[in-house]
């Protein structure tokens, strides 16, 4: 039979032009100079400011699939070199300079590319260099020791995406320096990039800072958006690494001022993701920048299969995360009817009960056929007390833990111990540590001994914050220690201000006389210990 046709692909994209001068701020890195001691660092971006983004976004707003448009101050540019007709010089908005097949400027006889021409700028020619990149690297980097090439590396990593780089850091530890093992190493690299890209389930989340984004004369205006837009970087970093989640990007564009967040992506999923750690860091991200910097925001978020994975070339790529559920939380960000969050349905049954949610119109959206239902969460449902039931059985653990109790009250020398509570889940180890705390306060007042009792836990996106569990129990300890010393103030049942050591009176009066000793018990839920 006759042989095929090859099918032609276009590509349909549209582009913007711009010209004017750029400020590019290095954002995050270390909250503060002493961190760096410390080896406290945060996600980095690069984030580029000024009058040319705003015109790319408005040309980018007008142009349709193959068009490019140029602003005016580009075609004042272009038309210095190039001869364009005169409705489009004299337009006074952005105007279509090239399409598919047309272009409508000529370049003239003595037209020289950027590069060509032998200018200068700031001193330096404009001459392309010929000087590959990575020659380029090797005559930078050809006198540093190891160490060195290891801290710049470091600080070019915190620039990339936090899965990419735990990937790249395993890989390099197990790189070594034989030919042989550079081909095997490179191989096993190419596998591991095709292997990177997959599909998961990713909750998506679109913030953009309500602020101006505008570059002015003003040194001291510029200074403080300079200031802000780095504390809005640190604060996002702070709240996305206490929920385990990661920053996509930083982003100045038509959208104004955009921070890209994810959850679900390698080494961020977690049952219950959406309640337990997604939406709780979408509600703190929001919270937080209002009371800590008066920043307003809107964030859009939605749950769904994306892509995730490397995209690009061999000198150009990154880690990306697309599909139209990322494309939808872009449009809830901008929405008009988001006075603060919102999101989509899948979002909403994934949160379950834990979360109060108020139904809003539905949305016409790029890559749904139907209009997509939108809702807005509104707090945080706190799961109701139940009842009081008496407690059946476990009385040999219980009887262990008035045990270790005894030997503490009756000895106050008695050196610290240890109680371990093993189990597997919904056995009832948190019932059994709640009654066996209400049983402790009972036998230290029936011995006439004061005790501090106090509580802690830790979720799992707090696994990672040194003593997470211990904080709630130092709190009450240092509170109610304080209380036994008389050193602070305190607001008594008839709402005055007395004492700390008015309040431990009025304590003793209700307690016979007697000794005293101190008892601690810490709870920890999932299936950690009990210390005594």
């Amino acid at each position: 039979g006759a042989e095929e046709k090859p099918k032609k692909h276009v590509l349909n994209v549209h582009c913007g032009l711009g010209v004017g001068t750029l400020v590019g701020l290095h954002l995050g890195g270390h909250r503060h100079e002493e961190d760096e001691e410390d080896g406290f660092e945060h996600r980095r971006e690069y984030l580029l400011l000024g009058d040319p983004i705003d015109q790319v976004s408005q040309a980018e707003a007008v142009s349709t699939d193959g068009e490019i448009v140029a602003s005016p101050e580009s075609i004042k540019l272009l038309a210095s070199q190039c001869d364009i007709p005169a409705n489009i010089v004299s337009a006074e908005g952005p105007s279509v300079i090239a399409a598919r097949s047309e272009s409508f400027f000529t370049p003239r006889a003595d037209f020289k590319p950027f590069g060509q021409s032998g200018a200068f700028r700031n001193g330096r020619s404009a001459q392309h260099s010929k000087i590959s990149v990575y020659d380029s690297l090797r005559l930078h980097c050809g006198g540093m020791d190891e160490a060195t090439l290891a801290r710049i590396r470091h600080q070019v990593s915190l620039y990339v995406n936090p899965v990419v780089r735990g990937d790249e850091i395993a890989k390099s530890k197990g790189d070594s320096g034989t030919f042989l093992d550079h081909l095997k190493s490179r191989h096993m690299s190419q596998m591991r990039h095709r292997a990177e890209a997959e599909l998961r389930s990713v909750y998506t989340m679109f913030v953009k800072a309500v602020l101006p984004s505008g570059i002015s004369e003003n040194d001291g205006e510029n200074g403080k958006l300079f200031d802000t837009l780095h504390q809005i970087m640190q604060l996002a970093c702070r709240e996305l690494d206490r929920y385990s989640g990661n920053l996509r990007q930083f982003i100045v564009d038509d959208k104004g001022v955009v921070l890209i967040a994810t959850f679900g992506l390698r080494g961020s999923t977690f049952p219950n993701l959406v309640a337990n750690n997604a939406l709780p860091a979408t509600f703190a991200i929001h919270n937080r920048l209002k009371k800590e910097l008066q920043v307003d925001n809107r964030i859009g978020a939605t749950y769904g299969k994306v892509y995730c994975g490397i995209v690009g070339g061999i000198r150009r790529h990154e880690f990306a995360v697309m599909g139209a559920p990322v494309n939808l939380a872009a449009r809830l960000m901008v929405n008009a009817q988001n006075t603060g969050l919102l999101v989509d349905e899948a979002v909403h049954k994934q949160a379950g009960s834990k979360f109060a949610f108020k139904h809003m119109p539905a949305v016409k959206a790029k890559g749904y056929a139907n209009p997509v239902p939108t809702l807005e969460p509104l707090h945080a449902i706190t799961n109701k007390k139940r009842s009081a039931v008496s407690f059946a059985g476990r009385t040999k653990e219980k009887d262990k833990f008035i045990h270790f109790a005894d030997k503490v009250l009756n000895d106050p020398k008695t050196t610290a111990q240890v109680v371990f509570l093993f189990g597997e889940s919904g056995v009832g180890k948190t019932a059994l540590a709640s009654v066996v705390c209400e049983q402790m306060k009972r036998h230290c007042a029936s011995k006439r001994k004061e005790s501090v009792i106090a509580r802690g836990s830790a979720l799992e996106h707090e696994q990672l914050m040194p003593l997470s569990a211990f904080r709630r129990i130092f709190c009450v300890g240092i509170r109610e220690f304080c209380i036994m010393e008389g050193t602070a103030g305190q607001i008594g049942d008839d709402n005055t201000i007395m004492t700390r050591r008015a309040s431990m009176k009025r304590m003793r009066s209700r307690m016979p006389a007697g000794g005293k000793s101190f008892l601690t018990i810490k709870s920890v839920r999932r299936g950690v210990g009990r210390t005594e």
